[in-house]
């Protein structure tokens, strides 16, 4: 299986590398990169998982042969670009794919951090004797009594993904990451006994234990880039007593799937798949969010807008249409506390955790502030 996985990205590093100079560049590793994850995930669930994913990416391929039959550069070039737009799609937060894709963080190379001053490694068995690797970082002098917790989902990428901003956050309050089960250097993600349990609610039942057992010192901030933004937020719906600040990364939108749908059919392929959406904390076409929390909460978006080329078999205005949408979520996140607040990261796109790590830190450290303010 694993060299099947190791086939598919060479093949997929292939096409990518066939792409326009100013795509490749840009995007070129990152594709790389979600499409490694994408299949050492699906090669967890087995073979037909695997041609899923592949059948998803060749299903927006031959979307677009038809107009560009005659030309063989041209079929290269569109074969090329199709195979790529789910992936990118998925990349920059826009859609999902597959039934279990709760995820947050991408895998890094290893970083030296063995000298991080504070740093606190190790296995903790929770119950059901399953074993979760945590990661914990704090300075000498730490600010407020909070733990930052980086949450991640099930899925792809483990605790590698988020060093860059835990060495930020750790220069002045204790922030903890961790391997969910199934990934890094926790023990497998063991098979539920009722497959309808397999969600989200799952997820933050794993957390929740996981803080307990390791005695994490509460009000927690919870940090999620991407759908775990969704995670931290049913979280604090089942403990509410726990939370005591946000920062949204780019976080999705409960309402994306099927809001996307609406402005490009063909775009979001799970909008009106129930389990699915249920699944990754979704909600169903025409629900709306409820979910408010007045806490200190800040939300950061991403400067970069998606550019054209990345979803060739959409129109600009459908492209421009989704770019909105996007941002419009990031808005409505910043009106669910009357103590939220809404700053675009200049120079980010989707990753800004990796990219613009302090930008990230320093919403960390404005939040930890306020709490403090409303306190006295």
């Amino acid at each position: 299986m694993k060299l099947l996985v190791e086939l598919s990205c060479w093949l997929y590093g292939a096409i990518v590398a066939l792409h326009a100079d100013t795509l490749q560049s840009r995007y070129g590793e990152e594709m790389r990169l979600v499409f490694r994850e994408l299949m050492q995930d699906a090669s967890k669930q087995g073979l037909p998982a695997m041609a899923k994913i592949w059948a998803s990416v060749g299903a927006e391929m031959f979307t677009l042969l038809g107009p560009v039959y005659g030309a063989k550069a041209g079929v290269l070039a569109a074969s090329v670009a199709g195979s790529t737009a789910l992936v990118l799609s998925v990349a920059m937060g826009f859609c999902t794919i597959g039934p279990v894709v709760v995820v947050h963080g991408y895998s890094v190379m290893p970083v030296d951090t063995a000298a991080v001053p504070g740093r606190k490694d190790g296995i903790i068995t929770i119950p059901g004797d399953h074993k979760i690797f945590l990661s914990c970082w704090e300075p000498k002098e730490i600010h407020g009594i909070y733990t930052v917790i980086l949450a991640t989902g099930r899925g792809i990428g483990d605790h590698t993904g988020w060093v860059p901003l835990q060495t930020e956050v750790s220069k002045f309050a204790r922030v903890c990451s961790y391997d969910p089960l199934g990934t890094g250097k926790s023990d497998p993600q063991p098979a539920p006994a009722d497959p309808a349990a397999s969600n989200i609610d799952a997820l933050v039942d794993e957390m929740h234990t996981l803080f307990e057992t390791a005695e994490l010192a509460k009000p927690y901030i919870l940090v999620g880039t991407s759908l775990g933004g969704i995670l931290t937020r049913r979280y604090e719906t089942h403990f509410p007593d726990e939370v005591g600040g946000f920062v949204f990364a780019d976080s999705a939108h409960e309402e994306q799937e099927w809001c996307d749908a609406a402005i490009a059919p063909s775009f979001s392929p799970g909008w009106n798949d129930a389990k699915e959406l249920h699944a990754n904390g979704m909600l169903l076409p025409q629900e709306h969010l409820t979910w408010h929390d007045d806490v200190p909460i800040i939300v950061l978006e991403r400067s970069e807008r998606a550019p054209y080329e990345v979803f060739p078999n959409l129109t600009h205005a459908q492209v421009d249409g989704i770019n909105d949408a996007w941002h419009s979520f990031q808005v409505d996140l910043s009106h669910r506390s009357k103590y939220a607040q809404l700053r675009v990261v200049e120079g980010a796109g989707h990753r800004m955790v990796m990219q613009e790590p302090e930008a990230v830190a320093q919403a960390v450290h404005d939040v930890v502030d306020e709490i403090e303010q409303l306190k006295r």
